[in-house]
């Protein structure tokens, strides 16, 4: 029993530390590309802190609500992209659902976005493209970029964004799939609508 919940408290305290050096790092990499961020962007990464935060307290729950997905990816896109500009790539959103209201709180939202984005800039090549839609009563938010999104590490901490995103889906109701063909590889985040 000691064993498991140290194994579970040492887990609990790498997915912090991810999400705290992940979102900590976007914006450093934005302020040394001299390009201001909105507001709302600071406050994605922030939202994905506090997520990673979440992580150290007994439950792990963050808050909750009915949040416009459709601003959160907007918010998370404006986050990425001097990141992305740094790196001589781009970031785009493509959105042709309506405003994307669900209920889940902007932290578990921010965290998904956040790892899926950063995974594909950190692994993936060319142009990320974000992409929201709908499919029936759910609303999906797709990441796609050539090359492969899954890599594994042997470095403390790293190799954990798709399990973070998978983790935070599935706790807002939702789920995450992965889809590769040779030329990319696109991670799909779907989540029922507000009221559904």
């Amino acid at each position: 029993m000691w064993a498991f919940r140290a194994r579970h408290r040492s887990e609990c305290v790498a997915r912090a530390e991810h999400e705290i050096r992940g979102a900590l790092c976007a914006l450093r990499l934005a302020l040394d590309a001299g390009g201001g961020l909105p507001g709302t962007a600071v406050a994605a990464q922030f939202d994905r802190v506090a997520a990673g935060l979440a992580e150290l307290r007994p439950s792990g729950r963050v808050g909750a609500g009915t949040v416009s997905l459709e601003q959160l990816a907007r918010d998370s896109v404006e986050a990425w992209r001097p990141v992305a500009r740094g790196m001589g790539r781009e970031v785009t959103l493509e959105w042709t659902a309506d405003s994307g209201l669900v209920d889940a709180g902007r932290q578990p939202l921010a965290q998904m976005t956040g790892n899926l984005i950063a995974n594909a800039l950190e692994h993936g090549r060319g142009r990320v493209q974000v992409i929201g839609g709908r499919e029936g009563s759910a609303l999906t938010l797709a990441v796609r970029s050539g090359g492969s999104l899954v890599r594994g590490s042997r470095r403390p901490g790293r190799g954990l964004g798709l399990s973070i995103a998978s983790r935070a889906a599935r706790r807002s109701g939702g789920a995450l799939r992965i889809a590769s063909d040779p030329e990319s590889t696109t991670a799909t985040i779907r989540l029922p609508s507000a009221g559904t």
